[in-house]
């Protein structure tokens, strides 16, 4: 079997007879290679690995290529996730906790000992190349280490990988999407907090308000909070979100100017490559904070040009316009109204316009 291809740590390489045009080898090779998930090199075909794990089982037959694994991964943690030194270690076993296998592994073929060929699946090979870029990077830490092993643990599930105990073990939470929860406090404050999109447990969202942002001055590396059952979850965050976590407890309580400019234009103060804004001025609205805005306008109507008025509450806008004498009567009742009252704004058929703006169609 040995003798059908040559293996590096990125490619299988086989040898390619373009004369021999006819057989299924050589039809298949020319298939990759229209396909651009092969190449030439003197006389012969090279494949990575992750297409030679994506190719159909009829195709692999014909390459002569190993039988898929049938044992079991397991991942094994050396180490601390907190050790800059942690490791992961992949071990194959005939089954769990059963005897171990060993051999050496070279891209997605598995070599045994006794000179037996195994080919990993896609999924495997996904996962064992994931390891090893994590066993390779220089600068680990906490948040690093949790964040990386979080994306490992999902292609340990799609590959049907094992995991020790001690990783089997370890809840993981890394924030995904990370909003603004804003809420109306005392007066015109603006009250704003981390929304995490997938923490979804009421109980864990207020823990982590309560018991976690609120109550320390420090933004973490790591939250740790705890499930009902006494779960230990930790949430990772990356430099990024730890800057923006502490730009929010920054603006965690806003009023007057401050907070106007803030609803105005939150990318002045969050980076929307962090924080997502999209839904921010929907927000905004919700709680109360958008202040309607008037533009007076002179508009033609039947022959004639009458005042009119634009407002815009966030939500939509709307056009009044004084077409006759009865309407002027009516608007200025409204005014003289809110002017004895000592209102800011006059109630002209269920629209609260501000009285300067009423003046100022008066004098129209």
């Amino acid at each position: 079997m040995n003798d059908m291809f040559e293996q590096s740590e990125h490619l299988l390489i086989f040898p390619y007879d373009t004369a021999d045009s006819d057989s299924p080898r050589t039809s298949l090779f020319q298939e990759l290679l229209e396909n651009g998930m092969a190449e030439t090199h003197e006389n012969r075909v090279l494949i990575p690995h992750e297409e030679i794990c994506r190719l159909s089982s009829p195709d692999q037959r014909i390459l002569a290529l190993p039988d898929p694994y049938p044992f079991e991964i397991r991942i094994d943690a050396d180490g601390l996730f907190q050790s800059p030194d942690f490791q992961l270690r992949l071990r194959f076993f005939e089954y769990n906790h059963g005897n171990q296998i060993f051999g050496k592994r070279t891209g997605c073929v598995l070599r045994l000992e006794d000179g037996t060929h195994y080919l990993l699946s896609s999924d495997q090979y996904d996962l064992c190349k994931a390891v090893d870029a994590f066993n390779a990077l220089s600068d680990k830490n906490l948040p690093t280490n949790l964040t990386q092993f979080s994306k490992i643990r999902k292609l340990a599930e799609k590959s049907d990988t094992v995991l020790d105990s001690f990783l089997e073990n370890e809840n993981i939470l890394v924030p995904e999407n990370i909003r603004l929860k804003l809420e109306k406090g005392e007066g015109d404050t603006l009250e704003i907090l981390p929304e995490i999109e997938n923490l979804k447990d009421p109980a864990l969202i207020a823990q982590f308000e309560e018991k976690k942002f609120d109550r320390f001055n420090r933004i973490p590396q790591t939250y740790t909070l705890v499930d009902e059952e006494g779960n230990r979850i930790r949430m990772p965050l990356s430099p990024a979100q730890q800057d923006e976590f502490a730009k929010i407890k920054q603006y965690r309580k806003t009023d007057g100017e401050l907070r106007k400019k803030l609803t105005e234009k939150p990318q002045d103060f969050f980076d929307p490559d962090v924080i997502d804004l999209d839904n921010f001025s929907d927000r905004v609205i919700q709680i109360g904070f958008y202040k309607p805005q008037y533009f007076p306008f002179i508009s033609p109507y039947e022959s004639e040009w009458i005042p009119g008025i634009l407002t815009d509450d966030g939500e939509e806008k709307t056009r009044i316009l004084i077409r006759d004498e009865q309407d002027l009567t009516e608007l200025e009742a409204a005014y003289e109204a809110a002017v004895q009252a000592g209102e800011e704004h006059a109630d002209f058929r269920g629209t609260a316009i501000p009285t300067p703006i009423c003046e100022t169609l008066i004098e129209v």
